[in-house]
């Protein structure tokens, strides 16, 4: 049985969706105080963009790309588990949780990367 392409849009759809639903809550969250009848609080919570896009990976490495990471290997996992002798299947689920884990460690290392290379060329 084939499922419809449009099927699992949705099916994605939703789950992105879902994903995103603590982005959601954190956006209730107000960070800064007003300190006069006339001033705002601070919307973005950061003083600067450099902080604003630290916070901005953080909260996607934490909220999105780990549970996709989680669902993902669970995927490749299931596919290998229900190979039944399949090669094709096999090899797909070994795939899919060989390069979630890659993705996935890559991801995480991007602030090292970072800072390594902003040391090199700036200095410590």
């Amino acid at each position: 049985m084939r499922i419809p392409r449009k099927e699992i849009a949705i099916k994605i759809l939703f789950l992105l969706l879902v994903l995103a639903l603590p982005f959601a809550a954190q956006a209730q969250n107000a960070c800064g105080t007003n300190t006069g009848s006339d001033a705002l609080p601070n919307p973005i919570c950061a003083p600067n963009i450099l902080t604003f896009l630290k916070n901005l990976y953080k909260n996607f490495v934490i909220y999105v790309a780990g549970p996709l990471a989680v669902v993902l290997f669970v995927w490749g996992a299931f596919l290998f588990l229900t190979a039944a002798g399949s090669e094709e299947r096999v090899r797909k689920g070994k795939d899919t949780m060989l390069w979630t884990t890659v993705g996935f460690a890559l991801l995480l290392l991007v602030e090292v990367i970072a800072q390594l290379v902003h040391d090199l060329i700036v200095g410590p």
